[in-house]
């Protein structure tokens, strides 16, 4: 189910404003309230296989008049619920699916809400996504019982996103709290080792230590971007290992033309390592989350 909000609106009782802020709703409706709404004629509301909508929202056919942001992404906002995020930053859905893949798929931007109430539900789940022409496949299913997709939702988890103001904000705060952590005795001058994450806001806290009053410190995480060279190239970086080195192409120009400077710091490994909980508690690997949680207040 989608619904299309109107803007500006002055806020009314809660139920009723709700309402009046749906401007276009599909593929389907059941409730009596949203029923008269598009009855009255002031909500637009186009009834839809729900087999087609998911293609149909894949191919843009609902954001054939939108004039702002990324022309490849009919949505502005998703918001969806999960009962895990894996390793590779995919979404384990709750107890049902539908449209999520392809919502997703089509959205700038994703709010996840989750739900802790329920288990894990990683394993249940059979997810398939659409695809444009010329890349549209085939649904080989000959019995109710066969799996042919994966169980979690994969998104664009936006490795190698270029820092911003907020994430450099972010990155601020938390170079102030472990340089107050270091002051009280509590770490070494050269930090404990690190685990980043990836992102900006991964980018902006990297690039924020090779300007810190840290030295000599160690890197023990999944992915190396941009802002790692410039950590090695202050000289306070002592040694990174990472599962996956994914610079820009000037990041990786850089990385080449200078390769012998960064051959002995820079061991890739297996995930398996750099995943495994009884190194990381071995070698007191300090994580740093990168996932920005929303409480409502």
């Amino acid at each position: 189910m989608i619904m299309f909000a109107r803007h500006g609106l002055v806020d009314n009782v809660q139920t009723n404003l709700f309402l009046e802020r749906i401007e276009r709703r599909y593929p389907h409706q059941v409730g009596k309230d949203i029923s008269k709404g598009i009855n009255a004629g002031r909500i637009n509301f186009a009834d839809k296989h729900l087999s087609m909508f998911p293609q149909d929202l894949t191919y843009g056919y609902y954001n054939l008049h939108k004039k702002h942001g990324d022309p490849r992404k009919p949505l502005d906002w998703a918001i969806v619920e999960a009962t895990a995020i894996t390793e590779e930053g995919h979404i384990v859905p709750g107890a049902s699916v539908g449209a999520t893949p392809e919502i997703l798929q089509s959205a700038e931007k994703i709010i996840i809400e989750v739900n802790t109430r329920i288990p894990n539900l990683e394993g249940l789940h059979d997810i398939t996504q659409s695809f444009v022409p010329p890349y549209r496949q085939p649904y080989l299913i000959t019995h109710p019982s066969d799996r042919i997709g994966t169980t979690a939702i994969p998104i664009d988890t936006g490795e190698n996103a270029p820092e911003n103001e907020d994430s450099r904000a972010i990155a601020h705060h938390l170079i102030e709290f472990l340089s107050s952590e270091v002051d009280a005795g509590r770490l070494p001058k050269s930090l404990l080792p690190l685990q980043s994450g990836i992102g900006n806001v991964a980018n902006s806290i990297i690039g924020g230590l090779a300007d810190g009053p840290f030295d000599k410190v160690q890197v023990w995480t999944e992915v190396l971007q941009d802002t790692f060279i410039r950590f090695f190239d202050s000289g306070k970086l002592d040694f990174a290992t990472a599962t996956s080195i994914r610079f820009s192409p000037n990041g990786f120009d850089h990385f080449y033309a200078n390769w012998a400077k960064y051959l002995v710091g820079v061991p890739p490994v297996t995930s398996t390592l750099v995943r495994n909980d009884r190194l990381v508690a071995r070698t007191s690997v300090t994580v740093i989350p990168v996932v920005l949680v929303l409480i409502p207040l």
